[in-house]
């Protein structure tokens, strides 16, 4: 998997091609530079001017997060939180990968019917 950010973020292996937004590229892009990545490193990633860092930074953070763990099911990876730390990026074991590819497809299939 490689990340391409110009000129605009992407995850890429072989013809699979996953557009990300900006602040969903940063993240990925703070995941690959450091092993490990804690709360504070990530708001100082997304939001360098503390001015204007939303009021509700944790939740805008948190679905960021989500969206960005689904955009990596197909390459195999997930976002895992490290409880009292931060997140780090983990490959997913064969059986662990089909399970959330079965539950994506169950959910957007119940969202078409809706």
């Amino acid at each position: 998997m490689k990340l391409s950010i110009w000129p605009h973020y992407e995850l890429r292996h072989g013809a699979l091609r996953v557009p990300l937004a900006r602040q969903e590229g940063l993240v990925m892009t703070a995941l690959l530079a450091h092993r490990e990545v804690r709360v504070d490193l990530l708001m100082e990633v997304l939001w360098p001017d503390p001015d204007r860092m939303p009021d509700l930074w944790y939740r805008s953070l948190a679905v960021c997060l989500y969206k960005l763990r689904r955009k990596l099911l197909p390459f195999g990876m997930t976002v895992a939180a490290r409880y009292g730390f931060g997140w780090r990026l983990l490959e997913l074991r064969r059986d662990e990968r089909l399970d959330c590819l079965r539950r994506s497809e169950a959910s957007a299939s119940r969202r078409q019917a809706a």
